[in-house]
């Protein structure tokens, strides 16, 4: 996600085509990082009888964010310019960033999957 964020910003302050050239990459990196680790991190964090429950779950994420991204992104170019778009969707990733270490440090603490009740039982 800090490629994301990195590669987002680069491009809101993108004057010539290599910085929006370094943008691409930095950004294309970081969706590769993404692409190759999702499933590794549904096998290792979630219990055997809920791994395609969550890849099922995360895949329809993706796919709302792809369907709606464009949607939305075109009605805010509409209202605001591109650099406003770029640096709210920055603010977006940041709040993930820091959803996701929040998410971290709670359901994993010293190494060991803390899983709650509910899910372990079911």
């Amino acid at each position: 996600m800090v490629l994301y964020l990195l590669g987002f910003n680069l491009l809101a302050i993108a004057s010539t085509i290599i910085i929006f050239v370094i943008s691409i990459i930095i950004f294309s990196l970081g969706e590769s990082l993404n692409a190759t680790n999702n499933d590794y991190f549904i096998a290792n964090h979630t219990p055997i009888g809920h791994r395609a429950r969550f890849s099922t779950f995360i895949s329809i994420i993706q796919g709302a964010g792809y369907a709606c991204g464009p949607l939305l992104g075109g009605q805010l170019l509409e209202l605001i310019s591109f650099r406003e778009v770029y640096h709210i969707v920055s603010a977006l990733i940041i709040f993930c960033i820091f959803a996701l270490i929040y998410v971290r440090h709670t359901y994993i603490r010293d190494g060991e999957q803390i899983v709650p009740q509910d899910i372990s039982q079911s």
